[in-house]
């Protein structure tokens, strides 16, 4: 379980306390693995962290198919079968070498995300959002970009997951079609990267515009494990009592 980007939230932050505990597995560099590994590592990190996992009653995994596997069945086992999967994604993870990086280029003009005039609006479109007050959190602790039309109403936006990603971007309605996502979306990537971070997103596959647009894209690169593209499985469980 791991993170390229760690952010580290305040402690008093009691929305926080409220986010589904996620997991975030990065495959080992081979797939030359014995299947039993990730399966006793899986069994060693559900097992480590089960009370916050019972006292939330749900989490939520993010591996490749054979590790989130893995994980599906160490839920099953150390919770007795109360375990059931609520949730299934499956993502392409597209991220940007030094190269792209450094070809991002401005030519418009954004502002970054005013919590208190657009929290409500931005949490409201997002299929994913857990909470208000979650929403405001993420937006008051990470990079998040928003676009304006002419007459000051927010059209666009793109905000960071935990893991530093590119996430909830959204335009509304009347503007797609211009190429203001691929604004927003570079505006966001050129924050992140002048910070240093790794600048990455996922897309789910049912997604066909918008992962096709990424595949062909000169800005982005989709993630390959031993020069395969591999997609990321995202997989939510809620935990009976």
């Amino acid at each position: 379980m791991c993170s390229d980007i760690p952010v580290r939230l305040p402690s008093s932050s009691t929305a926080w306390k409220q986010a589904i505990p996620f997991m975030h597995v990065r495959s080992p560099p081979t797939s030359e693995v014995d299947r039993e590994i990730p399966l006793e590592g899986a069994r060693l990190l559900i097992a480590r962290y089960r009370s916050q996992i019972l006292a939330q009653g749900r989490i939520m995994i993010s591996a490749d198919q054979p590790t989130a596997d893995a994980f599906e069945s160490a839920v099953a086992e150390i919770f007795d079968g109360k375990a059931k999967r609520s949730g299934n994604c499956n993502c392409g993870m597209f991220y940007m070498t030094k190269a792209q990086r450094d070809e991002l280029t401005l030519g418009f003009t954004l502002q970054l995300v005013n919590v208190a005039r657009d929290g409500d609006t931005i949490h409201t479109s997002w299929k994913n959002g857990i909470s208000l007050d979650i929403t405001k959190a993420r937006l008051s602790s990470f990079p998040a970009i928003t676009a304006r039309d002419k007459n000051d109403n927010l059209a666009g936006w793109a905000i960071s997951g935990r893991f530093g990603q590119i996430s909830n971007e959204f335009v509304v309605p009347e503007h797609r079609g211009i190429g203001l996502g691929r604004a927003v979306e570079l505006v966001q990537a050129q924050q992140l990267a002048r910070k240093g971070r790794r600048v990455f997103k996922y897309v789910e596959i049912t997604n066909e515009i918008v992962f096709n647009t990424s595949l062909r894209s000169s800005n982005w690169t989709m993630w390959r494990e031993n020069g395969e593209r591999k997609p990321i499985y995202f997989r939510k469980f809620e935990i009976a009592n």
